[in-house]
């Protein structure tokens, strides 16, 4: 694989890639995100005297983009972290803003248009409406892709971008900058329920999914492209398709789990191609 900007995207962590710090980094961020979640709970629930409490917790849409819309504060926690333990702002962890914002433009459109007609395939599992309104989805629409948005640039800042500098510049010969990432954020795609081959399938997809963005971004030298193409999947399950045991409360449609239908090979055969065709089509559009 041509990871030639790989030695440049990981130098600002170069001077602080001891394990210790990596670990300790990678705690305090996790750990200031959570905080922060709850402060600002706290602090709402008490200025509107316990009605705030209602806008986190519920199954409907609201808090449904409320709860997304907060993994944002672990961005905010990663930036306490990087400069207590690095010395380094937020941004190092991105690579170049302009080419990052660049790639982010060049991969979303093929994505997005790749997802779409995936979508718009007859589902293993069959489709049906959800229980949200056409109109309040559509209203919702701007807010849901923005907490998307926000929700796929969190995770790739940590995985791809800290994690993933922080271990190439100590071990920069190695594919552990890109395995050790892609295996913790693979549990981020576990289902929520469903049988137990849901959740090999999960791992699976996460695992191989994490790889795919980890090349992009040793190939380009940001997470611009990671987070296009996190923020087109996620966006995709959350918004306008979910599926499996759990129903998203922003999505319009609902497919049936594939497993019953398809079984666990061609699911993951089925998932795996998508998942190629997505790589191949990102690395067309950045000409890397």
């Amino acid at each position: 694989m041509r990871h030639r900007r790989l030695r440049e995207f990981a130098a600002p962590a170069r001077q602080t890639s001891a394990p210790w710090q990596t670990v300790a980094g990678a705690l305090i961020a996790i750990l200031s995100g959570i905080a922060l979640i709850q402060l600002l709970i706290m602090t709402l629930t008490s200025l509107t005297a316990g009605a705030a409490q209602g806008w986190f917790i519920g199954p409907g849409p609201v808090p449904a983009v409320i709860n997304v819309s907060l993994f944002g504060l672990f961005a905010a926690g990663l930036a306490i972290s990087l400069r207590a333990i690095h010395d380094r702002g937020l941004l190092s962890a991105a690579g170049s803003l302009p080419d990052a914002l660049d790639d982010a433009r060049r991969v979303a459109v093929p994505a997005a248009f790749l997802v779409g007609l995936v979508l718009l395939l007859p589902q293993a599992g069959g489709t049906a409406r959800t229980p949200l309104p056409i109109g309040a989805w559509v209203l919702l629409l701007p807010l849901s892709l923005a907490a998307v948005m926000l929700q796929a640039a969190t995770m790739e800042i940590f995985f791809r971008g800290y994690l993933a500098q922080q271990i190439a510049a100590r071990w920069p010969t190695g594919p552990w900058w890109a395995v050790v990432p892609a295996a913790i954020s693979a549990l981020a795609y576990l289902p929520s329920g469903g049988p137990p081959e849901a959740t090999w399938l999960g791992l699976i997809w996460g695992g191989a999914f994490g790889l795919a963005a980890a090349d992009l971004t040793g190939r380009t030298g940001t997470i611009g492209a990671a987070v296009a193409l996190t923020a087109v999947v996620n966006a995709a399950g959350l918004v306008f398709v979910t599926s499996g045991a759990s129903i998203s409360p922003l999505a319009l449609w609902h497919a049936g789990s594939a497993l019953q239908e398809a079984g666990v090979v061609l699911t993951a055969a089925t998932d795996l191609t998508l998942l190629l065709v997505l790589w191949l089509a990102a690395r067309l559009a950045l000409r890397v």
